[in-house]
């Protein structure tokens, strides 16, 4: 499931390859810094990610069927409902000098 949500951003490991791609453009004192948004409310989390959507296009494009992608979905409820809902999501920051 997070695969098929994660398809619609055009590189979802962009942030892990920034210090590589920095470094092979030939900056020097390539500096990386990561934060992460955590969200405990499911609510906020699917007007953010669309998990809703991204479960409806998975299981359209084949990629999970539809049982799995009720059981995700139910999963995600369900946890919201016992107040254990947690998802985050990371962001990166790069910053090189021209030598």
């Amino acid at each position: 499931m997070l695969t098929a949500i994660a398809g619609r951003i055009r590189d979802p490991w962009i942030g892990r390859r920034l210090f590589g791609l920095f470094r092979r453009a030939g900056l020097a004192e390539v500096a990386i810094v990561a934060g992460a948004a955590v969200l405990t409310d499911l609510a906020e989390a699917d007007r953010l990610f669309r998990f809703s959507e991204g479960a409806t296009r998975a299981q359209a494009c084949g990629a999970v069927t539809a049982e799995a992608a009720a059981h995700w979905t139910c999963s995600l409820e369900g946890a919201a409902t016992a107040g254990e809902f947690c998802c985050a999501i990371t962001g990166f920051v790069a910053a090189g000098r021209r030598p």
